[in-house]
């Protein structure tokens, strides 16, 4: 078979709420609208306990649910946030990410900023701009799903600097299941892992991700196969191609 099946079947049935990451949530909700999103806590959250210092890993197992996290965005590029331990994301059925913005006055939500051309809104109508990536798992089986959206605050409609916290929200299907490359199964039975049942945690995928980058050959691997940090197949498909002058 080409493809196995990944589960991650970190903690055991019935598993508790706490189980779910190996990171502290922030809360068990899944922020799907701009309106509901805690701008406040973004940009000063009251405890550093829910504030995570990496991107976290998701367990998945029989039962589903909602999770958030808080990641201090001074610990955690911009860029990397895109990625965790379930692999590459992209929105189902070939589409891409998703992306919004909306204005934020006084910690509030204002609503959705539209520019058309060179038109943007002014300076004083927005304090922040409330930044959204949606995203939907498209190696998973059956009908149950993995969404997630990522929320971040920046000073400027275009570019500028990222500001506080970002927002990792997952709403995760009941017996969700993630499709794993060939390619992944052998690298994992080299770290000592089952050959049907691969269980990614942190430092197994940081060296299977090691030992890929080692290999070199583009031949060799596919986007699949690849813990991607760039959500576009095509740009990360072009990247792979690239030939560094000798």
């Amino acid at each position: 078979m080409d493809e196995i099946l990944l589960n991650c079947r970190q903690p055991n049935e019935p598993r508790a709420r706490e189980s779910t990451s190996d990171c502290a949530a922030f809360n068990y909700v899944y922020y799907n609208t701009a309106s509901a999103v805690p701008v406040m806590s973004m940009l000063e959250p009251g405890s550093n306990t829910y504030v995570c210092q990496k991107v976290p890993s998701i367990y998945l197992g029989k039962e589903g649910g909602k999770i958030s996290f808080l990641v201090d965005t001074r610990a955690v590029p911009l860029k990397d946030l895109t990625a965790d331990n379930l692999g590459s994301w992209t929105c189902r059925f070939t589409a891409h990410m998703k992306s919004r913005k909306y204005l934020v006055k006084k910690g509030k939500v204002m609503g959705h900023a539209r520019h058309y051309g060179q038109v943007y809104p002014a300076l004083q109508d927005y304090d922040y701009i409330l930044h959204r990536q949606y995203y939907c798992h498209g190696n998973t089986i059956g009908p149950a799903t993995i969404r997630k959206n990522i929320w971040y605050l920046s000073d400027k409609l275009c570019g500028g600097e990222v500001i506080g916290c970002a927002i990792i929200s997952y709403e995760i299907g009941d017996n969700v299941t993630v499709k794993i490359s060939k390619l992944r199964q052998q690298r994992a039975s080299q770290l000592g892992n089952s050959p049907n049942l691969v269980t990614p945690t942190t430092e197994a995928m940081h060296l299977l991700k090691g030992e890929m980058t080692a290999s070199g050959s583009s031949e060799d691997m596919d986007v699949s196969s690849v813990i991607s940090m760039n959500p576009n197949a095509e740009l990360q498909r072009f990247v792979n191609n690239m030939q560094v002058p000798q």
